[in-house]
């Protein structure tokens, strides 16, 4: 299957069907929504962004064919924009003959995630309320126990009535699922890559998660976001959902600070490095714990993850041990 033609129609079948059986209604088959890019991603890393293009418009048109324009529109924001335009963009190098960066990719991931939040947002600015209006009253709708959730918070000393739970819940439903379309467009990425070098068809290398750099610019704008949040109405609600978009990229290169700089420690003696390897993935246990069930230490890594962009954390401690990141 040498024809970027033939490969993208592929693609495009293969992921709509995937689509389609997500949507089926059954709880077995609904995380499958998360798989559906791969065959695009696959094809535009290893037959050409053209090719995840071409397979994207296919599976657009079946979508809307089967289930109607709204199936075909949350099937392209969902599945199909982020495939075409990163596989684009991961083939289109850095401008001196290399691989484009990591690091730029995660942010076109996150502007990606923050543009259809944008058209979301104006597509419900006709609505009353706007989007957040429309998701409360979604909320209220959903046949949740609320008396007794307000109950458990009220138990742990937190107040809070029902109005002030459903207005809180309902700003946290878009910021949650536009960090989990990243992941998860991320995810199919690395996947992807893994399957077209498999098969030979790779046209560019790994990515270099270790050496993964953001933009200066990326920090001034989740501060101004940041800043913003703290305003009333739905200039607030924007705010804070476009800064909880921006700041996985700082969370996600905190991560892997920790990981590079637990590494280069653990490698820093040739002798014990037996030993200290062993420490290290128990350390590392003992931390993705905490990272779950200690409510400040994601907002540490977050911090990490700034500091690492102004200071250079891993970009010093790879200088010294160039060959021990991960």
């Amino acid at each position: 299957m040498n024809s970027p033609w033939v490969m993208g129609i592929s693609a495009g079948a293969l992921s709509v069907l995937i689509f389609l059986i997500s949507a089926s209604g059954s709880v077995l088959t609904a995380p499958l929504i998360y798989a559906s890019p791969l065959p695009l991603v696959v094809a535009g890393l290893g037959w050409g962004w053209t090719s995840s293009l071409t397979g994207a418009v296919l599976a657009i048109g079946l979508a809307g064919l089967m289930t109607g324009a709204l199936g075909a529109a949350v099937y392209a924001l969902s599945a199909a924009v982020g495939p075409v335009w990163l596989s684009r963009q991961a083939l289109m190098g850095n401008g001196s003959g290399g691989d484009a960066p990591s690091g730029q990719l995660l942010v076109w991931a996150t502007a990606l995630a923050a543009l259809l939040f944008g058209l979301c947002a104006i597509w419900f600015s006709q609505y009353e309320g706007g989007l957040q209006g429309q998701l409360e009253i979604a909320v209220t709708a959903v046949p949740l126990d609320l008396e007794g959730i307000i109950g458990r918070f009220e138990a742990s000393g937190v107040e809070i009535s029902r109005e002030q739970f459903i207005s809180v819940f309902s700003a946290m439903i878009p910021a949650a699922m536009a960090l989990i379309w990243v992941m998860a467009l991320l995810a199919n990425l690395l996947v992807g890559q893994t399957i077209v070098e498999r098969l030979g068809r790779a046209q560019r290398g790994r990515f270099e998660i270790a050496k993964l750099e953001l933009p200066k610019g990326l920090g001034l704008i989740l501060l101004v976001l940041a800043a913003a949040a703290f305003f009333s109405g739905n200039v607030g609600f924007i705010a804070s959902t476009l800064a909880a978009v921006f700041i996985l990229p700082f969370f996600l290169t905190g991560l892997i600070t920790v990981h590079v700089m637990t590494n280069v420690w653990a490698n820093r003696d040739a002798e014990k490095a037996a030993g200290f390897r062993g420490l290290r993935k128990g350390l590392l246990v003992g931390f993705y714990i905490m990272l779950l069930v200690w409510g400040l230490l994601p907002l540490l890594v977050c911090a990490l993850g700034f500091i690492d962009q102004w200071r250079g954390l891993r970009r010093n401690a790879l200088a010294v041990a160039p060959h021990q990141g991960e």
